[in-house]
């Protein structure tokens, strides 16, 4: 009876890990996502600060296509890098990302930066900025609640008041407290 009980909660807990949440499930993702103009690297304009990026500065994300995973999605690899402030050493997490409902649903991924890829993130394109030079120029990126928000650039000259102003009305009618987002690449 025990091993069953093991067993049954193993794999709930594992199902929840795995399947998006529900406030994940309440975004309204873009509606098309063209995976290669999204590859490549950005920059971390602001963000709600976190448990995991704590005092990094300087960050970014870069991204690569991986090709068709053995499940049949689109793999992404992820290098998040920035400086940490305290240690003052460089900071890198790798982790690999897929987009579970490509047709449906195609700003929603899940990202692994466990080894095992068992534990899932949330990971919603909520905004996308228009094609600059073959790669998409700006977007807000939601995770899986209110606590986690980044605004991503190619190049922070691009980054105006104006923009900021338009990722905030977006951001903000999904309930995210813009005023608390800092600015990582201005330390």
């Amino acid at each position: 009876m025990k091993k069953i009980l093991f067993l049954t909660v193993s794999a709930l807990f594992t199902f929840s890990c795995m399947a998006p949440n529900s406030f994940s499930r309440s975004l309204t993702t873009v509606t098309s996502i063209e995976v290669d103009k999204y590859m490549g690297t950005w920059y971390e304009a602001k963000r709600i600060d976190n448990t995991f990026e704590k005092n990094l500065i300087f960050t970014t994300a870069t991204y690569t296509n991986l090709g068709i995973n053995e499940k049949g999605y689109v793999a992404i690899k992820v290098v998040n890098a920035g400086t940490n402030t305290v240690k003052e050493t460089e900071s890198e997490a790798i982790a690999q990302a897929y987009i579970p409902d490509p047709e449906n649903k195609p700003g929603h991924l899940r990202v692994a930066f466990d080894p095992g890829r068992v534990f899932f993130a949330d990971y919603n394109v909520i905004m996308l900025g228009p094609e600059v030079n073959g790669e998409y120029s700006y977007a807000v990126v939601a995770g899986g609640s209110t606590r986690y928000l980044w605004y991503l650039v190619r190049d922070m000259a691009t980054f105006t008041p104006e923009l900021e102003a338009e990722m905030n009305a977006v951001a903000e009618q999904y309930g995210f407290d813009t005023s608390i987002m800092i600015e990582p690449q201005s330390n």
